[in-house]
């Protein structure tokens, strides 16, 4: 009679590891478009964020100071591709390529306070 809790048991603490948690996760990856991130070893601190569509068409770019970007981090990734996302909706509306609006800048100035953007 003892092993009919312990099945139970067994039975929910499976189910519970097995449900599916990646649904919360923020996706990384953009849809469409993709961006490049440029700088220099001898200008420290500083990242030219450049997006593009899908066929290499420059659609917008900002130049970042105060913060040297690190891709490899997620919350970075999360924000460039939110900035990614703004640009596509401006260039699907304009079909002109935008400079300096300060978009991915806002973004990361959430974990940087310092952060300062140049026109």
């Amino acid at each position: 009679m003892k092993k009919y809790p312990t099945f139970f048991l067994i039975i929910f603490a499976t189910s519970i590891l097995s449900t599916n948690v990646s649904a919360q996760k923020k996706k990384t990856i953009p849809d469409n478009g993709f961006w490049e991130l440029v700088s220099n070893i001898h200008v420290e601190k500083t990242t030219i964020v450049q997006y593009y569509t899908n066929d290499a068409n420059l659609i917008y770019e900002e130049k970042i100071t105060g913060v040297k970007l690190n891709p490899r981090r997620r919350k970075t990734l999360i924000r460039l591709k939110e900035g990614l996302e703004k640009a596509m909706i401006a260039w699907n509306e304009k079909r002109e390529t935008l400079y300096d609006k300060n978009w991915v800048s806002l973004l990361v100035k959430k974990q940087n306070p310092g952060l300062k953007s140049l026109k």
